[in-house]
């Protein structure tokens, strides 16, 4: 299975599938919108029977800047919460579980803190995405 960075890696390029999302791997300087931030929460070791490592990632997800206005950064954010579509966050991470096989299986949980969100100083219209995966 997979190291941690490869996961990573495969989940920025799974969200990278949906239309126009500038999804990384790895804290950016510079925010281009929209965006997804893989990042790690935690590593659980031997989680299941069968000796699988267990991780929990948050998608930081970006859609407008905090100016564009409450009607405005509601809209750019909603489509991307939907179960299913084109622009659907869990969508883009569910269509191959298995990260290019480099884990068991990867489920987006659900999302929360819809709103603000602050990223490098600047705030947002965003929310979290919740991700478990196993390798």
């Amino acid at each position: 299975m997979g190291t941690l960075a490869a996961i990573r890696d495969e989940l920025a390029e799974q969200l990278n599938t949906i239309s126009g999302m500038h999804a990384s791997a790895t804290w950016p300087d510079i925010i281009n919108l929209p965006a997804a931030l893989v990042k790690v929460v935690s590593q659980n070791y031997d989680e299941t029977f069968g000796g699988k490592t267990g991780y929990s990632f948050e998608i930081i997800f970006l859609a407008a800047v905090m100016d564009a206005g409450y009607s405005r950064g509601q809209d750019a954010l909603d489509a991307y919460l939907e179960a299913t579509g084109a622009s659907s966050i869990k969508a883009a991470i569910e269509t191959d579980k298995t990260l290019d096989t480099e884990a068991d299986y990867a489920v987006v949980r659900g999302w929360r803190d819809y709103g603000g969100v602050e990223v490098n100083g600047q705030e947002f219209w965003g929310c979290v995405f919740d991700v478990e995966v196993a390798a």
